[in-house]
């Protein structure tokens, strides 16, 4: 028979053995999360999404370095428009300080990111404004590069994307547009609207998609039928009783 002093110490090691396999367990799970967290560190566009990433680098138990903090800010920045866009909120600014704090050199970024722009990328940018046209009494704006004058200017293709935002920039314009001319002689449509109006409606409706204000669409042809396709959708967009009454 089992005395009370056998059966207290046998639970006693009971216990010891129970804490080492939790301490164990607890290792083991801790070391999977911070696989988990490495491996996400490693997923393309980590930057890009400041507040997850800043989450995710908390958690490690990483310092933020002057380094990290240029790359988060780098992101918060171009995702933001320079905190110009509809998607920046309070918190937005409260990572912004956090990241200031701890190195980030904003006024070199700033200049980096929005206003440096290579020779051949202000070269587009004048060609397109040649082309700048007026249509709708004056509620859309639209731009256009063809394939050769894309050519001509030397821009990186990726540097186009940064156009796409003129027209709409301009006093009293709802939709703005931007043509672009493919190598295989299709346009690539950039739609950017005003509140009130929804340029994913424009450009699903011509097979494209995208978000309210901002979307874009692809369209074989010439310039001509590419035009009056797309100016066709604004002016359906526009004339909605909805688009009239938000705007």
């Amino acid at each position: 028979m089992i005395t009370i002093d056998e059966l207290k110490a046998k639970l006693g090691g009971m216990k010891t053995a129970v804490d080492d396999l939790r301490d164990a367990l607890s290792i083991e799970a801790s070391e999977k999360r911070l696989a988990e967290l490495e491996h996400q560190m490693t997923m393309p566009g980590f930057y890009d999404d400041p507040a997850r990433s800043q989450k995710v680098i908390s958690e490690m138990g990483v310092e933020i370095t002057p380094l990290i903090a240029n790359c988060l800010y780098t992101g918060l920045a171009t995702d933001t428009g320079c905190f110009r866009f509809s998607s920046t909120t309070a918190n937005t600014h409260l990572v912004a300080a956090k990241l200031i704090l701890a190195g980030a050199q904003v006024e070199e970024l700033n200049t980096l990111l929005f206003d440096t722009k290579p020779r051949e990328r202000m070269e587009a940018e004048r060609i397109a404004r040649n082309h700048l046209e007026y249509h709708l009494e004056g509620r859309c704006a639209l731009m256009y590069l063809t394939r050769d004058e894309i050519e001509q200017s030397g821009v990186d293709p990726a540097d186009l994307e940064e156009l796409t935002s003129l027209p709409i920039s301009i006093e009293g314009v709802k939709v703005g547009l931007l043509l672009r001319q493919q190598p295989g002689g299709s346009y690539r449509i950039s739609v950017r609207a005003a509140k009130g109006v929804d340029a994913c409606a424009i450009a699903r409706r011509l097979g494209g998609g995208g978000h309210t204000r901002a979307a874009g669409c692809e369209l074989l042809g010439n310039l001509d039928n590419a035009k009056s396709a797309i100016l066709a959708e604004v002016e359906a967009e526009l004339d909605r009783p909805e688009t009239q009454e938000e705007s």
